[in-house]
Protein backbone atom coordinates (compact mmCIF):
# COMPACT_ATOMS: atom_id res chain seq x y z
CA UNK A 1 0.00 0.00 0.00
CA UNK A 2 1.15 3.31 -0.82
CA UNK A 3 2.25 6.21 1.74
CA UNK A 4 0.02 9.34 1.69
CA UNK A 5 1.94 12.33 0.70
CA UNK A 6 1.92 14.34 3.73
CA UNK A 7 4.19 17.12 2.32
CA UNK A 8 2.18 20.39 2.58
CA UNK A 9 4.51 22.78 1.90
CA UNK A 10 5.75 21.44 -1.43
CA UNK A 11 2.15 20.79 -2.83
CA UNK A 12 1.54 24.53 -2.11
CA UNK A 13 5.02 25.53 -3.56
CA UNK A 14 4.08 23.40 -6.84
CA UNK A 15 0.35 25.24 -6.57
CA UNK A 16 2.02 28.58 -6.79
CA UNK A 17 4.20 27.51 -9.10
CA UNK A 18 1.50 26.54 -11.79
CA UNK A 19 -0.58 29.48 -10.83
CA UNK A 20 1.99 31.81 -12.20
CA UNK A 21 4.19 30.01 -14.83
CA UNK A 22 3.95 28.32 -17.73
CA UNK A 23 0.37 26.51 -18.88
CA UNK A 24 -1.08 26.34 -15.19
CA UNK A 25 -0.82 30.46 -15.64
CA UNK A 26 -2.62 30.22 -19.41
CA UNK A 27 -5.09 27.73 -17.68
CA UNK A 28 -6.16 29.86 -14.69
CA UNK A 29 -5.81 33.62 -16.95
CA UNK A 30 -8.40 31.59 -19.61
CA UNK A 31 -11.06 30.04 -16.84
CA UNK A 32 -11.22 33.07 -15.30
CA UNK A 33 -11.52 35.19 -18.19
CA UNK A 34 -14.65 32.61 -20.23
CA UNK A 35 -15.85 31.14 -16.94
CA UNK A 36 -14.76 27.60 -18.36
CA UNK A 37 -12.64 24.58 -17.08
CA UNK A 38 -9.26 24.39 -18.89
CA UNK A 39 -10.47 21.06 -19.89
CA UNK A 40 -12.83 22.57 -22.17
CA UNK A 41 -12.41 21.80 -25.91
CA UNK A 42 -12.46 25.70 -26.42
CA UNK A 43 -9.02 26.13 -24.74
CA UNK A 44 -7.50 22.37 -25.81
CA UNK A 45 -8.21 23.54 -29.22
CA UNK A 46 -6.16 26.26 -28.95
CA UNK A 47 -2.52 26.63 -29.57
CA UNK A 48 -0.03 28.06 -26.17
CA UNK A 49 0.99 30.62 -28.19
CA UNK A 50 -2.34 31.96 -29.90
CA UNK A 51 -3.33 32.00 -26.02
CA UNK A 52 -0.31 33.74 -24.82
CA UNK A 53 -0.68 36.33 -27.10
CA UNK A 54 -4.05 36.97 -26.40
CA UNK A 55 -3.69 36.98 -22.49
CA UNK A 56 -0.31 39.53 -23.49
CA UNK A 57 -2.41 42.07 -25.71
CA UNK A 58 -5.37 42.29 -22.46
CA UNK A 59 -2.09 42.78 -20.01
CA UNK A 60 -0.92 45.38 -21.94
CA UNK A 61 -4.15 47.10 -22.82
CA UNK A 62 -5.07 46.75 -18.91
CA UNK A 63 -1.14 48.29 -18.16
CA UNK A 64 -1.73 51.52 -20.68
CA UNK A 65 -5.63 52.05 -18.73
CA UNK A 66 -4.07 51.50 -15.11
CA UNK A 67 -1.31 53.49 -15.78
CA UNK A 68 -3.58 56.56 -17.30
CA UNK A 69 -5.70 55.98 -14.41
CA UNK A 70 -2.86 56.00 -12.21
CA UNK A 71 -1.98 59.78 -13.39
CA UNK A 72 -5.11 60.87 -12.48
CA UNK A 73 -5.34 59.47 -8.85
CA UNK A 74 -4.69 60.51 -5.70
CA UNK A 75 -4.94 59.16 -2.03
CA UNK A 76 -6.03 55.97 -1.53
CA UNK A 77 -7.03 55.19 -4.89
CA UNK A 78 -3.67 56.33 -6.03
CA UNK A 79 -2.46 53.29 -3.67
CA UNK A 80 -5.32 50.66 -5.04
CA UNK A 81 -4.22 51.42 -8.89
CA UNK A 82 -0.36 51.37 -8.03
CA UNK A 83 -0.87 47.65 -6.27
CA UNK A 84 -3.04 46.55 -9.66
CA UNK A 85 -0.27 48.01 -11.96
CA UNK A 86 2.23 46.43 -10.48
CA UNK A 87 0.20 43.05 -10.54
CA UNK A 88 -0.31 43.17 -14.00
CA UNK A 89 3.68 44.36 -14.36
CA UNK A 90 4.61 41.54 -12.41
CA UNK A 91 2.42 39.36 -14.82
CA UNK A 92 4.14 41.14 -17.61
CA UNK A 93 7.71 39.97 -16.08
CA UNK A 94 8.65 43.87 -15.73
CA UNK A 95 9.54 45.58 -12.40
CA UNK A 96 7.75 48.88 -10.93
CA UNK A 97 8.69 51.11 -8.66
CA UNK A 98 6.56 54.03 -7.04
CA UNK A 99 8.33 56.59 -9.04
CA UNK A 100 6.50 56.67 -12.47
CA UNK A 101 9.36 59.04 -13.44
CA UNK A 102 11.79 56.84 -12.55
CA UNK A 103 10.26 54.02 -14.59
CA UNK A 104 10.00 56.14 -17.60
CA UNK A 105 14.09 56.84 -17.50
CA UNK A 106 14.42 52.55 -17.02
CA UNK A 107 12.15 52.11 -20.23
CA UNK A 108 13.97 53.93 -22.25
CA UNK A 109 17.43 53.05 -21.67
CA UNK A 110 16.02 49.37 -22.10
CA UNK A 111 14.89 50.92 -25.74
CA UNK A 112 18.51 52.24 -26.05
CA UNK A 113 17.47 55.94 -25.26
CA UNK A 114 18.95 58.24 -23.29
CA UNK A 115 16.89 59.74 -20.47
CA UNK A 116 16.34 63.17 -19.98
CA UNK A 117 17.62 63.05 -16.51
CA UNK A 118 16.66 67.29 -16.07
CA UNK A 119 13.22 65.82 -16.43
CA UNK A 120 10.75 66.27 -13.75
Amino acid sequence: MRQPFSDTDKLKAIAKYRITKGVGRLENWWSSKYNLPPNHHLFLERSIGSLNIEMYIELFLKKEELELDLENASGKEYSEVLNRLRKVNEALGESYSEDLLIDKWEKEIAEGKLPNLEER
